[in-house]
């Protein structure tokens, strides 16, 4: 069982109310397989993906991605979180039976949690599978494992603690689920379809049956005698399986992709399937009629679907990074919106200032975080904007009037989306020798509300850099940050995610608009003097020197001299996987947030030809990178805070 240290949060009047006692630190466990030259040494997660949802008397319990999550809905206009246990792997799906809780954890297989005190569950039990083990059911003290291309394990849980496989069964596909009933196991088995085994000997499957579906087998469910199956692009397939020998595919309802998208998930409440569609939401279909289902109800939900669980007249949709909403079907025509339990933020950006990292975690605003251990961070604030914090910059200062002679001050401007600039006035108490160090005050100053969408800043001087989306770029005068005040704006005709200064040039990455240049000398007045198309999607850059980085999204990594501005030129490139969403110059690397591929590291030692050194795969979507000695802190989305180190000094060899 790998190490858990909860994070302490040290919170104060001036400080958002949001619940954070869920936030974890993971060290080691959870690091990915995909890696060249760089080590995981950590990660805190923020955000919890709802794969899979178990209800048990009051409490759901939540597969999460990242481990475990117990909710009371005893009320559930209003559910609470009180308790939690991270797993090494991905968490894909949960099953309950007496104290214990069964994660299919992708590619780490079986995980057993003991669950008797609810507010405390703790790992006790786990077993290997080959495969990526995706979902799973129990069947007496046998538990069926769908380890996708290891097709089905099977699984002893007599005693919990010491989990004994004991049949491997091989399938043509890749098993994703296992329904049983009786003596049979209805297995999903994706591009193969259904596959019927009987299971009367555990220690020795034997196949009877097979049907093939339209579309893949993802999910099923069962409904008197019949199969129904979630199948993507395939919408939704009914099987008889009354004789499980001859399973008969009676009716494909394939027209539900067609105004909603693919079916990925199912479950059945009396003669009612709920299906979700991941970009549309709930589907409500009767199925009275087997041959011909009917689409009664539907409700859309603006997230990514994942899951759906049912309990009498309320059904749970678990959401990709929003939490669970709570539906009441009391009318299957009508579904209704209860509550949504919200899961915490997203890590969308980061600055580091005197062991200081601060993030921005979107819905979530800015957690602030000593690293004077950067192997053991330790979270010493919160504070939740009114908007969604995308970036921020920083500004240090002296003590403040009153504050002792170990107090640090710091200015924190943030980019809060549609509530525009909030500058904070952050205290932190350094004199502490044995306990983390704590921030002590946090104050707001005062905000400024520019045209558009704050999604980018920089602080120069006395003037912070607003990339404010469709609104341009906004420059703010914050000589009193209590009063900080707009100066002017420029409006560009596409929309500016990041900005950069430098001298007496501002440097925007405009999307498909590549880089813009506006000269800055008088802030009163910007103007444009140049720009230069890069053909992909500019989403970030950063400025070295005579040099230019561009965060080009697919189209890799574009290096621009900018020593002859206005006119700028190319001098060379990287391609790299992913969708490229920001750079950062530590010289003489070139650190690159990759988006859905994690992390890489390139050698600039020649900037017109970059060379990748190394490479990390993180589990969430890396959007922003910064550095502390030999570390990369990672803002990893879903993913959290992601803290790496490469592995030795590395340099890149060079051919003519």
């Amino acid at each position: 069982m790998h190490n858990l240290l909860f994070i302490l949060l040290v919170l104060n009047n001036n400080f958002g109310s949001r619940d954070q006692s869920q936030t974890l630190w993971n060290k080691g466990s959870n690091a990915p397989i995909n890696t060249s030259n760089i080590e995981f040494v950590g990660s805190i997660f923020e955000t919890s993906v709802f794969k899979d949802i178990f209800l048990k008397n009051n409490l759901l319990y939540c597969a999460t991605g990242r481990g475990i999550e117990i909710i009371d809905f005893l009320d559930y206009n209003n559910p609470v979180s009180i308790g939690s246990c991270s797993t090494p792997g991905q968490a894909e799906a949960i099953k309950v039976l007496d104290n214990y809780a069964y994660i299919a954890d992708g590619e780490r297989g079986l995980r057993i949690i003991d669950i008797s005190d609810p507010h405390n569950p703790v790992e006790i039990g786990n077993i290997d599978t080959k495969g990526y083990a995706i979902d799973l059911t129990i069947n007496n003290n046998y538990l069926y494992v769908a380890d996708c291309k290891s097709g089905m394990i099977i699984i002893d849980i007599s005693h919990p603690e010491f989990p004994l496989k004991i049949t491997e069964y091989s399938t043509p596909g890749s098993v994703y689920d296992i329904a049983i009933s009786g003596r049979y196991a209805y297995l999903t088995d994706y591009t193969q379809g259904l596959l019927t085994l009987d299971i009367s000997n555990p220690y020795k499957p034997l196949k009877v049956g097979h049907c093939p579906v339209s579309g893949v087998c993802l999910k099923i469910a069962l409904y008197d005698s019949f199969a129904v199956i979630a199948s993507g692009t395939g919408g939704l397939n009914i099987i008889n399986i009354s004789n499980p020998s001859k399973p008969i595919l009676v009716s494909s309802f394939s027209e539900l992709t067609t105004n909603y998208g693919p079916t990925i998930n199912i479950d059945i409440s009396g003669k009612y399937a709920y299906l979700t569609n991941p970009d549309y939401g709930v589907i409500v279909t009767d199925l009275t009629n087997p041959i011909k289902p009917i689409m009664v109800g539907d409700i859309k939900i603006p997230f990514h679907i994942y899951s759906v669980s049912l309990n009498h007249f309320l059904a749970f949709v678990g959401m990709l990074r929003y939490g669970l909403d709570i539906l009441d079907i009391t009318d299957p025509s009508k579904p209704e919106l209860i509550s949504r339990y919200e899961s915490p933020g997203q890590t969308y950006a980061l600055n580091i200032t005197d062991n200081t990292l601060f993030s921005t975690n979107y819905r979530d605003g800015v957690k602030i975080l000593d690293i004077s251990n950067v192997e053991q961070p330790k979270t010493i604030g919160i504070y939740d904007t009114p908007g969604a914090a995308w970036a921020l910059d920083v500004l240090p200062t002296t003590a403040g009037a009153g504050c002792s002679i170990n107090t640090v001050e710091f200015y924190v401007c943030i980019a809060d989306d549609v509530a525009g600039v909030w500058i904070i006035d952050v205290k932190k108490d350094s004199s502490s020798l044995y306990s983390s160090k704590t921030v002590t005050k946090s104050n707001l100053l005062g905000g400024a509300k520019p045209d558009g969408y704050s999604r980018g800043i920089k602080i120069v001087g006395n003037y912070a850099y607003i990339a404010a989306h469709i609104g341009g770029l906004a420059i703010l005068d914050i000589s009193n940050p209590s009063n900080p005040i707009k100066t002017s704006q420029y409006v560009t005709n596409t929309p500016v995610w990041d900005v950069c200064v430098s001298g007496n040039y501002c440097y925007l990455a405009t999307g498909k608009g590549g880089v813009r240049v506006i000269n800055i000398s008088n802030p009163n007045a910007p103007k444009e003097v140049g720009s230069f198309i890069t053909n992909g999607y500019a989403w970030g850059l950063d400025i070295f020197g005579d040099y230019c980085y561009v965060a080009d999204g697919e189209n890799g990594v574009r290096v621009l001299n900018i020593s002859n501005t206005p006119n700028i030129t190319e001098i060379g490139n990287l391609s790299v996987q992913g969708c490229i969403m920001n750079v950062s110059v530590v010289e003489p690397y070139l650190y690159i947030a990759c988006g859905n591929q994690g992390v890489r590291v390139a050698d600039i030692t020649k900037p017109a030809n970059p060379v990748e050194i190394g490479w990390y795969d993180t589990p969430g979507y890396t959007r922003d990178i910064v550095i502390k000695d030999n570390y990369m802190l990672c803002a990893d989305s879903e993913g959290g805070l992601i803290i790496l180190k490469l592995l030795k000094e590395l340099t890149a060899t060079y051919t003519k």
